[in-house]
């Protein structure tokens, strides 16, 4: 079961979040998953998916690149490179048109053979910075 949960994790980073091919939720996630990120919380796969739409918009190109998977128990823990463009409105943020180029780690939970909770760590400040909106300076 192991490597089947890797693949598991591995598929939400290729399918959900690189090609947006967002239907595919339903085969890998619990219907109640909850995610949390910096500044952002869901329950629910509908909750998810309208969050990883909205970003998907500002940021539709997306390149995940899984650098190290580690597995214990339920849990699978993925650190990821993630370098995408800002070509779109973000929460208010008109597009800069700058890539953005950012090292993170998720956290899923397993429950069966589904992912039921995704804890991601990045450093949200880094993001700012390089898409100018705040000074890296200060």
């Amino acid at each position: 079961m192991s490597s089947s949960r890797k693949a598991t994790a591995r598929r939400y980073f290729e399918d959900v979040l690189s090609t947006r091919r967002l239907e595919t939720a339903g085969e890998i996630l619990t219907e109640d998953v909850v995610a949390t990120a910096p500044g952002m919380s869901t329950t629910g796969i509908p909750e998810l998916t309208a969050f990883l739409a909205e970003v998907g918009g500002a940021f539709p190109h997306r390149d995940v690149i899984i650098q190290l998977e580690i597995e214990e128990g339920d849990h699978v823990a993925c650190v990821f490179r993630l370098v995408m463009e800002h070509v779109g409105e973000y929460k208010g943020l008109p597009a800069t048109g700058k890539t953005v180029d950012i090292t993170g780690i998720d956290i899923f939970t397993f429950s069966g053979d589904k992912i039921s909770e995704i804890q991601v760590h990045y450093n949200a400040m880094a993001i700012m910075e390089q898409l100018g909106v705040v000074d890296a300076s200060s």
